[in-house]
């Protein structure tokens, strides 16, 4: 079977097939619910979950070629497909008998189309296997695999609703490539440090897996392969370390690349090591087994994700009820936790200085699978009244370790490279928090309290103001980051709109410097009213000029400037102008780039 799982930036289907026995296929929504039960360990108990596990299946989805220039997996994806489809062994049988597969053969669809243009054009040229003069996606290239935590876009949106809420796979497995000089796999485990916030069973299934696949390659002959070392999994927007935040067993494979598609020739001079774990090219403890050098190709790379795959699923066949029994375990556990260790809760009120933004990290949150509470009633907590709305998160739901990582301040362990020498460089941000990147307060509540409240669905934004009457203008907060959709609408459709330099008080507020001035002219409220409708944002009148310095605003002229080969700083500035509707002419060397 193959479901279209949603949209990609630029309007490709991302498909997903689902690989099973007849039997499995057939009773599919049967397997899902086995798999929302067991997701939802406070409405059964220890003996269901047993049961639940016993009856149930495995699902495995294995996601392909989320950085498009590395394309190995998803060339291996048919193959894997087929293989299922086709043997009619004993190994075979008894993983489609215990396991669904779920198979995306394109995490980035679009980039994947990219690449495989440029190649072709270039194929038995002097250019083949080239580096491209663009980014393998519309905004964020490379970036696309570091979105798993904010979901600015369309794929990180479509794939973690799958993760999360409509499939709910016990095991994922994202297939990268890195260097061609190296190791010519790394599979978990991973390196140090871990997130602290993640289950330990969550770590050791993870490692567990990893060496059993590790053992499965040596054993079929395949020389390379590295373990501990290289990758962490503190980081967590990333593909592969995100799930494991929801109790989703996350293997990271990276296979040794290619000229993209065409052969290199390493000769064991040129082979090095290089990074955390893996400081020199010899065999050690992770590295058993290390390859001598010559040709590398395409094939190899298939050959061994298709090794890599294959010890999954027969791994995941033998041992299905345990990894649906710890399923379960993770969530109850977190659940457990989250009712007898702090925090208890996250509150976050609604009067917020920007409450679209409050809004807009709500449904984030929501998105990311986390049940948030919204009060019916005003309460009190440590001496403080918050109104009915206020927004409240438990930490007693199966997700909590996405919660404590997304919500709480990280403090990047203390790591030197050696006794008295410099510390050792994170791999990627140490830092993230949430409320702090997107200005919003939360009160973090050490101690169990009880409150009328619901679930909710989605976080809406506020009311849409009803635009003031006024003889002469209109005052916008330049604090409100929508603001800027409202001013930029405006001055596309010629309003005349200054900035104060200096604060203002107006209704008993004050306005910082900045604040946007709307003179009210002839259309000016049919104006503002039309984009209001749309963006709601808290909108002041003013009945005349105050002896306060004044700047005209004019429609700004932005150039970008598109570097060859692609700049991931360029595509998310652009992204970001875009969301608050500002215009901007790409500037570019003379260069072609398809439209």
């Amino acid at each position: 079977m193959v479901y279209e799982l949603g949209k990609s930036t630029e309007n490709r289907p991302i498909i997903m097939a689902v690989i099973s026995s007849r039997d499995n296929i057939d009773n599919i929504d049967y397997y899902k619910e086995i798999l929302k039960k067991l997701s939802e360990p406070e409405n059964i108990n220890d003996t269901e979950a047993r049961d639940l596990a016993k009856n149930g299946k495995l699902f495995v989805m294995i996601g392909c070629s989320i950085h498009a220039s590395e394309i190995g997996a998803s060339q291996m994806s048919m193959e894997l497909a087929y293989r299922l489809a086709r043997d009619n062994t004993n190994n075979i049988n008894d993983i489609l008998d215990n396991v669904v597969l779920l198979l995306v053969p394109s995490l980035n669809p679009d980039g994947l189309d990219i690449v495989v243009d440029w190649y072709n054009k270039n194929l038995n040229t002097p250019y083949e296997g080239s580096m491209l003069p663009w980014l393998y996606h519309k905004y964020v290239g490379h970036d696309i695999n570091r979105d798993y935590f904010m979901f600015h876009l369309k794929e990180t949106q479509v794939i973690s609703r799958a993760l999360y809420k409509d499939w709910l796979p016990q095991i994922f497995l994202s297939m990268h490539q890195m260097g061609s000089y190296g190791a010519r796999l790394f599979i978990p485990p991973h390196y140090d440090p871990p997130n602290p916030n993640i289950d330990p069973i969550l770590i050791r299934e993870t490692s567990l897996l990893g060496l059993s696949i590790a053992a499965y390659l040596d054993s079929d002959g395949k020389k390379g392969v590295l373990t501990n070392a290289l990758f962490p999994e503190w980081y967590p927007g990333y593909e592969d370390s995100a799930p494991m935040m929801h109790n989703i067993i996350c293997l990271l494979s990276e296979a040794a690349s290619v000229n993209i598609a065409s052969p290199v020739f390493i000769k064991p001079s040129e082979l090095r090591g290089g990074g955390r774990g893996f400081e020199k090219y010899q065999k050690q403890i992770n590295f058993p087994n290390p390859w001598e050098g010559g040709w590398w190709k395409l094939r190899d790379i298939v050959d061994y994700e298709l090794s890599t795959c294959m010890a999954i699923l027969k791994t995941g066949a033998i041992q299905k009820q345990k990894f649906l029994e710890n399923f379960y375990r993770m969530g109850k556990n977190a659940i457990i936790d989250g009712n007898t260790k702090p925090p208890y809760a996250f509150i976050i009120p609604e009067n917020q200085n920007d409450i679209n933004t409050l809004v807009e990290m709500i449904n984030i949150l929501i998105k990311g699978g986390i049940k948030v509470n919204r009060a019916e009633e005003e309460f009190e907590v440590n001496n403080t009244k918050y109104p009915e709305g206020t927004y409240i998160i438990y930490l007693s739901q199966p997700y909590r370790s996405y919660i404590k990582t997304l919500l709480e301040r990280q403090k990047y362990p203390e790591r030197v490279l050696y006794k008295g020498g410099p510390p050792e460089v994170p791999y990627d941000l140490s830092g993230w928090t949430l409320p702090l990147q997107m200005g919003i307060k939360t009160i973090k509540v050490d101690f169990k309290f009880n409150v009328k409240s619901k679930i909710i669905k989605k976080a809406e934004p506020v009311n849409i103001p009803v635009v003031p009457e006024t003889n002469y203008g209109f005052l916008l907060n330049t604090e409100i980051n929508d603001t800027y959709k409202v001013i930029n609408y405006l001055l596309k459709n010629g309003c005349d709109i200054s900035r104060f330099l200096k604060p203002l008080k107006v209704q008993n507020k004050v306005l910082p410097p900045g604040t946007f001035l709307v003179l009210n002219k002839a259309n000016t409220k049919k104006i503002l009213t039309e984009i209001l409708n749309k963006t709601p944002v808290p909108v002041y009148s003013i009945e005349s000029k105050p002896d306060l310095p004044l700047l005209h605003l004019n429609k700004p002229e932005i150039g970008i400037y598109a570097q060859w080969g692609g700049n991931i700083d360029e595509g998310w500035t652009r992204l970001l102008l875009e969301k608050y509707g500002f215009d901007f002419n790409i500037i570019r060397n003379n260069f072609p780039r398809k439209k």
